[in-house]
């Protein structure tokens, strides 16, 4: 896999005079407009490839807000495939992450995962870091959610 995503990342690369490696863990960072900086990981003997980015910092006092809004983005909400919202306990921020399949690393469907990977850390930043809690949550376009037409289990 590592060598598949390797070969991807210089042919995308390669006409902007760019030498992309992965380094010995299997990790690179790409640098991307909108002070996006998406890390690309590369398990050595894994079937799958991650991506991730930070898209807020969590703020003293507002780290209860901040994920209720990130569970509820997390709830059907992003546009892009095998794509969530994870907490970075370490660095106190919220994380989009996704996961890319083999299928997923040709040098076309790669460089189109990694458009859509940063249009979506766009959309999440807006949603948390402008909307308040019940604009992300009203904002869901699930089926499943229909503002007052919540369906409720008793037991």
């Amino acid at each position: 896999m590592r060598a598949t995503i390797q070969q991807a990342l210089q042919s995308i690369f390669a006409g902007h005079g760019v030498d992309l490696t992965l380094d010995g863990h299997g990790m690179v960072a790409l640098g991307f407009s909108g002070d996006v900086i998406v890390t690309l990981e590369v398990p050595e003997h894994g079937e799958r490839a991650y991506a991730y980015a930070s898209v807020v910092r969590l703020l003293a006092g507002e780290e209860a807000g901040a994920m209720r809004k990130a569970l509820a983005l997390n709830l059907f909400r992003m546009k892009q495939p095998d794509v969530w919202i994870a907490l970075d306990n370490e660095a106190m921020s919220l994380t989009l992450c996704t996961s890319l399949r083999r299928e997923d690393v040709s040098a076309d469907a790669l460089a189109r995962r990694l458009e859509g990977f940063v249009e979506e850390i766009a959309a999440v930043r807006t949603a948390l870091r402008e909307g308040s809690e019940a604009e992300v949550i009203s904002s869901l376009h699930s089926p499943l959610y229909r503002g007052d037409d919540a369906i409720v289990f008793r037991t």
